[in-house]
């Protein structure tokens, strides 16, 4: 029998394409291949689509006469492309209707093709005539998204600015604005998404609008998460968001997008609530800043930079879109690099057979980032700090099943558990004036990074969570406690509870201001618990904790005074700033600071743990970093990093943030000494 795909010519970049039979319902999907090169082919469209469970659904297709198993996400696709096809391009014959899908037009089982198409892939879809993104959902939620987002973009489109923003248009539409229970027929599933483009689960809102909720659950589908589709939606010029019989042109969705954000920033500037939305959930929604559509967002900064990146510092910047493999999900974990090649115009010709490891590919794409960043002064000035990559890399931060050197940026880990997205990424100069200007930098052999490095200390504490069941702030509250109780002075010269301060806020500067004194008061405020219920002293509670940390409770006048000095005094010696009733003033005046001491507590539990050092330091380490491990300062890393000894050799745990070693201060401390590291 002869096979199913002949050879495709690599000179001539060519391709296969679909023609596809025009078939009823409940007739097998007929095709045949037609092979052309890309840069001569006729007019065609790609499909954009999830490829569903291969292993667990498949159906049969009928390619060039014979029996072809795809996913049932394909064959849905491929039912309805045609129709989706005739309507965006009313004015095209049916007969000229092309179809690329890479799982059918690209021999899967032939490595070598895989590997020299998937690179074209960058420019097929920008070559499409149309892109067709299939959903791979056919929910009410989703037709209601859909239609919600085409009305809002009607709209926004149809009236003046001051009319559409006025929200008055939104009464002729009662279904955006009525809540659920006057709107009996409307009953759609209001399960959350895990993503960060929906309200998160302890967010205390409710939707009782579905078709606010509808538009809030539309990122959250597959389709959005995976890293072939965020450069395919990038790289379209024409792209069409399709669901069996329904579609919207991407257009129509980013205008319903940038319409919201106008509604949104209208509304905080003007404050007002028209008469007809006041205590609806359509308000609550429109009012605040659950709803944060990173997916679009993410989509549209990497267009707008694809359209003006020009020379060095242009090719560093797209070089950084390849970062956005770390928040998507890829089949196989080479994808995270190869699936955006197409995006970060990497060098880098994909090796998708067994006999090249992922920590092969991994290493070879940081290996193209080194050579860049010392041959490229656009991309010294992009990204200052040419080992920025270890944040999202090391032992102690992620599980590493895969066996990559620990020193490569884990896109799989980082993918599912979302550490590094959960913290803010670190502010540091920690190498400043520690090396010299000229001489060696880091480089890659035999996947082990090589880099000049300073060793610093090494830990001796590691301060992980107790087993004794309390809540997580009663644990690290006697810690600090302890922490205060036997440290003394700190070796920079400040106080130690002003170290832990620093710590908890990422606060790498010496600077205080009264932000920062502001969020000192916060930081206790959270730390400190309630008393237990059948506490007969309550007030006895506070005080013993305040007092323990070295501060003086509040008086029984009231005047807060002997609190407002020993706050200062114990934290801030000699601050500046002007004297205030600190209690009363943050309580009143600066509530918001108790979300940013939220926010950094919830970063700290997902990636940190707090650590002390041999000579005195305090700071935030690897949540795996373990006492003997040795802090070093590495040319090129705006952070210092924990290191374990294995062998002749040594292991990346994961950087960390050490209060006196972020700004320089390792300089002239020991000798400089070449690093190899696995």
């Amino acid at each position: 029998m002869n096979p199913l795909y002949r050879p495709l010519d690599q000179s001539l970049s060519e391709i296969r394409l679909l023609k596809m039979k025009n078939v009823g319902e409940h007739e097998p999907i007929t095709c045949n291949l037609v092979y052309h090169p890309l840069h001569t082919a006729p007019s065609f469209t790609a499909l954009s689509y999830p490829w569903g469970e291969p292993s667990i659904t498949k159906e049969d297709i009928l390619l060039d006469g014979r029996q072809f198993a795809v996913t049932v996400n394909l064959a849905s696709a491929l039912r309805h492309a045609r129709k989706h096809w005739s309507k965006a391009v009313p004015d095209r014959n049916d007969t000229d209707f092309l179809l690329w899908v890479d799982a059918v037009c690209i021999n899967q089982q032939d490595i070598f093709e895989k590997d020299w198409q998937l690179p074209l892939m960058g420019t097929i879809y920008p070559t499409a005539q149309l892109v067709i993104a299939w959903l791979a959902d056919n929910s009410r939620s989703t037709q209601l998204a859909l239609e919600t987002f085409d009305l809002l973009a009607s709209e926004s489109l149809t009236q003046s600015t001051e009319d559409f923003l006025s929200l008055e248009w939104m009464q002729n539409h009662p279904n955006l604005y009525k809540d659920d229970e006057d709107n009996k027929e409307n009953n759609i599933n209001t399960e959350k998404n895990n993503t960060n483009d929906v309200p998160a689960e302890n967010e205390n809102f409710s939707f009782k609008n579905e078709r606010w909720l509808a538009t809030s659950q539309f990122f959250g589908l597959p389709y959005w998460s995976r890293v072939w589709i965020f450069q395919e939606v990038v790289l379209a010029r024409n792209l069409i968001l399709c669901i069996n019989d329904t579609s919207l042109k991407y257009q129509t969705l980013l205008q319903a997008w940038k319409s919201l954000l106008s509604i949104k920033s209208a509304i905080q500037s003007r404050n007002f609530a028209p008469h007809f939305l006041r205590c609806t959930a359509a308000w609550a929604f429109l009012s605040t800043k659950l709803w944060k559509w990173t997916t679009i967002r993410k989509i549209s900064d990497a267009q707008e930079l694809l359209a003006k990146t020009e020379g060095d510092c242009g090719a560093a910047k797209r070089f950084m879109l390849s970062l956005t493999g770390l928040e998507l999900q890829a089949g196989d974990p080479k994808d995270h690099i190869y699936g955006l090649l197409g995006l970060s115009a990497l060098k880098i010709v994909p090796k998708s057979g067994a006999d090249v490891s992922v920590g092969e590919v991994y290493s070879e794409y940081i290996s193209y980032w080194l050579r860049m960043y010392e041959n490229s002064p656009g991309a010294r000035l992009h990204e200052k700090q040419v080992l920025f990559f270890l944040y999202f890399g090391g032992n102690g931060v992620y599980d590493n099943p895969l066996d990559l050197p620990s020193w490569v940026p884990n896109f799989p880990a980082e993918s599912k558990a979302r550490t590094a997205r959960s913290s803010p990424r670190p502010c540091g100069q920690a190498d400043k004036g520690v090396f010299p200007a000229l001489g060696d930098g880091p480089f890659i052999k035999d996947l082990s990074l090589f880099v000049p490095g300073l060793e610093v200390d090494h830990i001796s504490l590691v301060q992980t969570k107790d087993s004794k069941g309390t809540r997580d702030e009663d644990w690290m509250l006697r810690y600090f406690e302890d922490y205060v109780s036997r440290a003394g002075t700190y070796p920079t010269g400040i106080p130690p509870l002003q170290a832990i301060l620093r710590a908890h806020k990422f606060h790498s500067s010496n600077e205080v201001d009264e932000n920062l004194v502001g969020y000192a008061f916060q930081m206790l405020l959270f730390h400190i618990p309630p008393p237990p219920p059948d506490d007969k002293d309550k007030e006895e509670h506070y005080r013993a904790h305040y007092r323990a940390l070295g501060i003086e409770p509040l008086s029984g006048d009231g005047t807060g005074s002997k609190f407002n000095d020993s706050f200062i005094k114990k934290i801030f010696p000699g601050y500046p700033g002007r004297k205030l009733n600190w209690r009363d003033h943050f309580l009143l005046n600066r509530a918001d600071l108790s979300n940013d001491v939220f926010t950094d507590w919830s970063a700290i539990r997902a990636r940190w743990e707090f650590i002390e050092t041999s000579n005195g330091y305090f700071g935030l380490g690897p949540l795996m970093a373990q006492p003997g491990d040795v802090i070093f300062v590495l040319k090129g890393s705006h952070l210092p990093v924990v290191l374990r000894k294995d062998g002749q050799h040594w292991v990346h745990v994961g950087c960390c943030f050490i209060i006196g070693l972020m700004n320089g201060e390792a300089a002239g401390r020991g000798s400089i000494q070449m690093v190899e590291i696995r």
